[in-house]
C-alpha cells in the first residue's frame, strides 16, 4: 500500500515539473509593451553616471514638468524591478552607479536614482519612505514595518507624489494550483510563490494625493500633502474614503512649512527627527526609531575629529555608545513586535478557522432541515396522488351507475298507497329552484375560484424557477470559496463576511421561496378542495336525493308523474357534476406530478450544498494548518532581518568601546610620559 502511495506521489510529481516547465517556456515567450511612456536612447558613455545621463536626458528642456516626464520615463523603461533580491532578504542599498550599470533596482534604488537625477537636473525632490498594502500585508494586520519607498517632486510650485517601482509592474501570487491540488489531496506541502509581472502603467505617476494616500502612506505625515493627514488607523481598516469625505473634526497641518523646516536640515538631523516624527505617528513601528538612532549616531560618530584630545573623544564616543543601545533596544522591540505579530496571526487564524466552521456547520444544519422537509412534502406528494386517484375511480363508477334507462326499468306498483306516495312526493326537489342556485353561485363563486386557481398556478412556477436558481447560486458561492483559500493577501475576515453574508442572504431568499412555493401549492390544493366541496354540498347531494325520491316515487304510484324525464334530467346534472369534479381531481393529480420533481430537485440541490459545505469543513482543517506553517516562515524570515539589524548594531558598539580602550590606553601613555619627565 505504502509503495503504491509512493509511486502515485512520484508520478505525480513528474507531471507537475512538466507543467511547471511548460509554464515557464510560455511566460519567457511573451514580452511586454512600453506603449505610451516617452522612449529615448541614451549611449552607453552617457549612462555610466547621474551626471552625464541626467544632462543628456534634460538637454533642450526647459519645463520642470517635462524634465520630470522625461526622467521617470526613461527609469521605467529602461531599469527593472530586482524581483530576485527581493525573494532573498538581502535588501542592502546599492549605488546609483551600480544600478545603472545592472539595470536592476529595488523600489529603494528607484526612488534614490529618481531623486539624483531630479537634483542634478534642478529640480527639487524628496525620497519618502512608508507603509504599502502589497507584498506581506494581511488586512487586519497592524502596521508595524515600512518597507516601501517612492518620491515626491516639486513641479510648477507644487508637490507631486510619484512611485516608479510600482509604475513598471506588480507583484503577485503565483496559481499553484498543481501544488495546492497534491497539498490538500496527499498532504505534500508547499510553499507559496509570488512573481513579478512586467506591465508599464500611470497609476503611479502624478497622482492626486487624495488618490495615491488610499495605497501609500508615509511614515511622517506631511509627505501625505494633505491638509488633513490620514491617521494609521484609518489606513489599516481601508476607509481612508470615508475619513476624508466625512464632516467630523480633523487635525489640520501646513504640510508646505513642514516639510520645508525638514529640508533646511542637516542629513544627521533628519535621521533623527524624521525617526521621532514617524514613531510618534505610529508607536508600533519600532524599527524606523532603531534606524533613525543608528544612522543618526554613525554620521554622529564619523563627525568626531581624531585631532581633538583624547577626553573629549571618549565622551562623545560615550554618547554614541548610548545611542547604539537605545537604536539596540528599538530593534530588540522590534523583534518583539514580530513575535506579537505571529502570536497575532495565528490567534486570528484560530479566530477565522472557528468562525467558518461554526458558519458550515449552521449552515449544513439548515440545508439538513429543508432536505427532510422536501423529503417529507414528497412523500406526502405521492400518497396524496394515489388517494386522489382512488376517488376519481370512486366517482366514475358512480357515473357509470346512473343511466337513463334505469328508471325505466323500475316497476310501478299493482296498488298504491296513498301514504307512501304522498311521503315520495313531499321530498322532491323543485328543480328549476335548484337551477337557480346553481346559476347564482356560479357567477358568485366559482369563476372568482378558478381564476385564483390560476393566479396560484403562475406564481407557484414563478417561485420555482427562483429558488432553483437560488440553490445554484448557493452551492456555486460554496465553491466559490474554494480558489481564494491560499490567496494570502485577500482572505481575510472582511472578504469572509461578505462571502458569507452573500451565502447567508440567499440562504434566507431561499428560505422564503422555499413558504412561497409551499404556500403556493397549499393554495391551489385548498382551492381545489373547496371547488369539490362547493359541487358536493351545493349541488351533487341534491341531484342524488332527487334521484332517490324520484325512484320512490315511481315504486309508489300507479299514475304517470313524468319521472323518466326528471330522472334524465337530474341524472345528466349529476353526471356532469361528477365529471367537474373529476376534472378537479385530475387537476390536483397533475399539481402533485409536477410536484414530485420539483421536490426532488429541491432534495438533490440540497444534498449538493450540504455535500460542499462538508466538504468546505474538511479543506478549512487544512487551510488553516497550512497558513500557521505560512506565518512562521514568515516569522522566521523578519526575525532574522531583527537579529541582523541588531547584530549591526552590537558590532558597532564593539568598534567604538575597542576605539574608548585605545583612547584610554593613549591618556595613560601621555600622564606615564608626562610623569617620566
Amino acid at each position: 500500500m505504502n509503495i503504491c502511495r509512493l509511486m502515485v506521489r512520484i508520478l505525480l510529481l513528474i507531471i507537475f515539473f512538466n507543467c511547471c516547465w511548460f509554464e515557464q517556456a510560455k511566460s519567457y515567450s511573451q514580452k511586454t509593451g512600453k506603449e505610451g511612456f516617452i522612449q529615448i536612447k541614451v549611449p552607453r558613455s552617457e549612462r555610466k553616471d547621474v551626471v552625464s545621463l541626467a544632462k543628456y536626458l534634460t538637454q533642450g528642456i526647459n519645463g520642470d514638468s517635462m524634465k520630470v516626464v522625461v526622467l521617470s520615463s526613461w527609469i521605467v523603461t529602461n531599469i527593472k524591478y530586482d524581483y530576485r533580491v527581493l525573494k532573498s532578504g538581502h535588501w542592502e542599498k546599492r549605488s546609483t552607479k551600480k544600478i545603472l550599470k545592472k539595470r536592476k533596482a529595488l523600489c529603494g534604488g528607484f526612488s534614490e536614482l529618481f531623486n539624483e537625477l531630479c537634483l542634478e537636473s534642478g529640480i527639487s525632490s524628496e525620497e519618502v519612505i512608508g507603509y504599502t498594502k502589497s507584498w506581506n500585508y494581511e488586512p487586519y494586520d497592524s502596521l508595524i514595518r515600512a518597507e516601501h519607498a517612492w518620491n515626491v517632486v516639486k513641479v510648477d510650485g507644487a508637490w507631486r507624489p510619484i512611485d516608479l517601482s510600482w509604475s513598471t509592474g506588480y507583484t503577485k501570487q503565483k496559481k499553484q494550483g498543481f501544488r495546492k491540488s497534491l497539498y490538500l489531496w496527499f498532504n505534500i506541502p508547499f510553499k507559496i510563490k509570488y512573481k513579478f509581472v512586467n506591465e508599464l502603467t500611470y497609476g503611479y505617476m502624478f497622482t492626486p494625493s487624495d488618490v495615491f494616500i488610499k495605497s501609500h502612506l508615509p511614515l511622517q505625515p506631511y509627505w501625505q500633502l494633505l491638509e488633513t493627514p490620514v491617521p494609521i488607523r484609518v489606513f489599516e481598516k481601508d476607509s481612508t474614503n470615508e475619513y476624508l469625505n466625512s464632516n467630523n473634526e480633523k487635525l489640520k497641518i501646513n504640510y508646505n512649512y513642514d516639510i520645508t523646516r525638514y529640508q533646511v536640515l542637516s542629513d544627521k538631523d533628519k535621521y533623527l527627527k524624521g525617526a521621532l516624527q514617524a514613531f510618534d505617528y505610529n508607536k508600533k513601528n519600532h524599527r524606523v526609531l532603531g534606524f533613525g538612532y543608528f544612522n543618526y549616531t554613525t554620521e554622529l560618530q564619523n563627525e568626531i575629529d581624531p585631532k581633538l584630545k583624547e577626553e573629549i573623544q571618549i565622551e562623545k564616543l560615550d554618547s554614541c555608545l548610548l545611542l547604539y543601545k537605545i537604536s539596540k533596544n528599538m530593534y530588540g522591540e522590534y523583534l518583539k513586535d514580530t513575535h506579537r505579530e505571529l502570536k497575532r496571526r495565528n490567534t486570528r487564524n484560530v479566530g477565522f478557522k472557528k468562525y467558518l466552521l461554526e458558519e458550515n456547520r449552521e449552515y449544513i444544519k439548515q440545508h439538513k432541515d429543508n432536505y427532510k422537509a422536501h423529503k417529507k412534502t414528497h412523500y406526502k406528494s405521492r400518497v396524496e396522488i394515489n388517494k386522489k386517484k382512488g376517488f376519481v375511480r370512486k366517482y366514475k363508477r358512480r357515473i357509470e351507475k346512473i343511466n337513463s334507462s334505469y328508471i325505466k326499468k323500475i316497476k310501478r306498483p299493482t296498488k298504491e298507497n296513498g301514504v307512501e306516495f304522498a311521503k315520495a312526493k313531499k321530498y322532491i326537489i323543485e328543480l328549476n329552484d335548484l337551477d337557480s342556485v346553481i346559476k347564482k353561485n356560479n357567477e358568485i363563486s366559482l369563476d372568482t375560484i378558478y381564476q385564483y386557481i390560476n393566479e396560484q398556478y403562475e406564481e407557484k412556477g414563478l417561485f420555482h424557477i427562483k429558488l432553483n436558481l437560488g440553490y445554484q447560486i448557493s452551492r456555486e458561492i460554496s465553491k466559490y470559496i474554494k480558489p481564494y483559500r491560499f490567496i494570502y493577501n485577500e482572505y481575510n475576515r472582511y472578504w469572509i463576511d461578505s462571502i458569507k453574508n452573500i451565502i447567508g442572504e440567499n440562504y434566507l431568499i431561499n428560505l422564503q421561496l422555499n413558504k412561497s412555493v409551499t404556500s403556493a401549492y397549499d393554495s391551489l390544493f385548498t382551492l381545489n378542495d373547496s371547488v369539490i366541496n362547493f359541487y358536493n354540498l351545493t349541488f351533487t347531494n341534491n341531484y342524488m336525493l332527487q334521484l332517490k325520491y324520484l325512484e320512490e316515487l315511481k315504486k309508489s304510484s300507479m299514475q304517470d308523474m313524468n319521472e323518466d324525464n326528471d330522472y334524465l334530467k337530474s341524472s345528466t346534472n349529476l353526471i356532469s357534476d361528477y365529471r367537474k369534479i373529476i376534472a378537479v381531481y385530475d387537476t390536483i393529480i397533475k399539481i402533485n406530478k409536477e410536484r414530485l420533481p420539483e421536490l426532488k430537485s429541491y432534495i438533490d440541490w440540497n444534498k449538493k450544498i450540504i455535500k460542499q459545505l462538508k466538504f468546505e469543513i474538511k479543506l478549512e482543517y487544512k487551510r488553516f494548518h497550512f497558513f500557521d506553517r505560512h506565518y512562521e516562515r514568515w516569522f522566521i524570515f523578519y526575525k532574522n532581518q531583527a537579529l541582523y539589524l541588531k547584530k549591526g548594531v552590537a558590532k558597532r558598539e564593539v568598534t567604538v568601546k575597542k576605539e574608548i580602550n585605545y583612547l584610554n590606553k593613549q591618556i595613560k601613555i601621555r600622564e606615564s610620559n608626562k610623569d617620566y619627565n
